[in-house]
């Protein structure tokens, strides 16, 4: 019986599954693995295509067939084929273990270009979304892992392995600590060694690190035309295919960024907006509250942040491994909300969940302070800002040092102006934040006003008093803020 069911389920492969054939697929599959059939292989990675196609509750099924798969046959591709999925899927961890399992099996068959794209895959994976990940890699690991790419890569010779291991040089863990001269050297070579190869999803790729290096330069312009290009390429990308909507989806996440970045937060809120429908389409569970939620809340929707924030957090916690730390800024937003509201008890909770998600993110710790610092302006406590604020924001790489220099210079005032302008992004909101430090509060409403920053536009409004004071007060209540005493 269970024979004539592999039988049957090899021709149906053959021929083409019909939307309901999945679950017998499944039993001819664990049949075939029973009475030993090497026919195992095929069935399996045609249940896990199968998978791929339903989508929504069963994409981990289809990563554990093409593990077993690979496992099975000791094909490289195959385990690549589901580190992918779980990477496009913002599981970092899972992607991670796979890519190894791929590495080793390429080692294993002689497959240097295989080899190339499992270890280049963990690279970028690390060192450019780190935060999928449970645990990181630290700079001498990630030096020893670069050194195994290129070798692959070498190996191999063809052009699309050394873009990769290129691609993996540029996106290395431990960049931030690097002269950036050669951080830039490195992302050019890599763009042009994508453009070299031809291959559109490493393009995207290396557009991003391109971009990046532009942002730590506060290079606005030259991000903006990376990611221009970048999103027109990723545009017409195949959601199906797994990297390609990895590339997508991020491409849609860094608009979402720079535009906020910028104080443009009607533009980035309408790309946040596709970034929630793609992720939530993919089976990402937090969907596009990375980005939503601090647009939310820049735009002064407190409610509405704290809500996104809340189901994204729950939602993570009960999945590791699914990112949880691409939610350090939307934490620190709650917590800001809770702390501006005077809801104290609420507000220490969402600290204690940032700190804890910073505190596995080298370097990310800043986003923490420069909000917590926020919340003491808030309140008048100007003392305990500019003691949480006494460092420079000169050693940051993060495009948010505009804002960090800008806050910074609100708490500690003349002696932090220098700073700040050298920190300054080109942005209206940490212009606006400048502004106001600086005691030019018309100039600050005005661009406030620009920015659509409803909750910051009625703080400055009510440092100048008379009857803007009185309206901005109606928007307090509005929004349930405190009044500092």
């Amino acid at each position: 019986m269970k024979g004539r069911l592999v039988d049957w389920a090899l021709q149906a492969v053959t021929e083409g599954l019909e939307r309901g054939d999945e679950h017998d697929l499944a039993a001819a599959v664990e049949a075939a693995r029973e009475l030993g059939r090497p026919e195992f292989t095929d069935l399996a990675v045609g249940l896990a295509q199968a998978w791929e196609e339903v989508g929504h509750g069963h994409w981990a099924d289809a990563e554990t067939l093409y593990e077993a798969a690979a496992l099975a046959s000791k094909e490289p591709d195959l385990a690549l084929r589901g580190a992918d999925l779980a990477w496009s899927r913002s599981h970092g961890t899972r992607a991670a273990a796979l890519f190894e399992l791929a590495a080793d099996l390429a080692v294993a068959a002689g497959e240097p270009a295989a080899e190339a794209y499992a270890t280049s895959g963990l690279m970028e994976l690390q060192g450019r979304f780190g935060c999928y990940a449970d645990s990181g890699c630290d700079a001498l690991a990630a030096g020893a892992l670069l050194e195994r790419t290129w070798l692959a890569a070498e190996a191999a010779g063809d052009p699309c392995s050394l873009a990769r291991a290129l691609l993996a040089r540029s996106w290395r863990v431990g960049c931030d600590g690097r002269d950036p001269s050669e951080v830039c050297a490195d992302a050019g070579k890599a763009l042009e060694g994508a453009r070299r190869c031809g291959d559109v999803a490493m393009l995207s790729s290396a557009l991003d690190a391109w971009c990046c290096v532009a942002l730590r330069r506060l290079d606005m312009a030259t991000a903006l035309d990376a990611l221009s290009e970048r999103v027109s390429i990723t545009d017409g990308f195949d959601a199906r295919q797994p990297r390609q909507f990895l590339e997508r989806y991020d491409a849609m996440y860094m608009s979402c960024e720079i535009a906020c970045l910028l104080g443009r937060f009607d533009e980035a809120l309408a790309s946040g907006r596709v970034l929630d429908e793609l992720g939530r389409g993919r089976g990402i569970i937090f969907g596009g509250a990375t980005q939503l939620a601090p647009l939310l809340f820049f735009r002064g929707q407190f409610d509405e942040c704290l809500q996104q924030v809340s189901g994204a957090f729950a939602d993570a916690l009960q999945r590791p491994g699914t990112g949880a730390g691409m939610l350090l800024r939307a934490l620190c937003c709650a917590a800001a909300i809770c702390g501006y509201r005077g809801d104290h008890a609420a507000e220490a909770t969402w600290w204690e969940q940032a700190q804890a998600v910073a505190g596995a993110r080298p370097g990310k710790e800043f986003f923490v302070k420069m909000t917590r610092a926020d919340v003491l302006l808030h309140h008048g406590r100007r003392d305990e800002a500019a003691a949480l604020m006494a460092d420079p924001s000169e050693p940051l790489t993060s495009q948010w040092r505009g804002w960090y220099g800008a806050v910074r210079a609100e708490a500690l005032g003349q002696v932090a102006f220098a700073d700040a302008e050298a920190s300054a992004d080109g942005g209206a909101y940490s212009a606006a934040v400048l502004a106001r430090a600086k005691g030019r509060n018309q100039e600050a409403l005005a661009l406030f006003d620009r920015c659509g920053a409803r909750y910051q536009a009625a703080r400055t409004a009510l440092a100048m008093g008379g009857a803007a004071a009185a309206e901005a007060l109606g928007v307090y209540a509005q929004l349930g803020l405190a009044v500092a005493r």
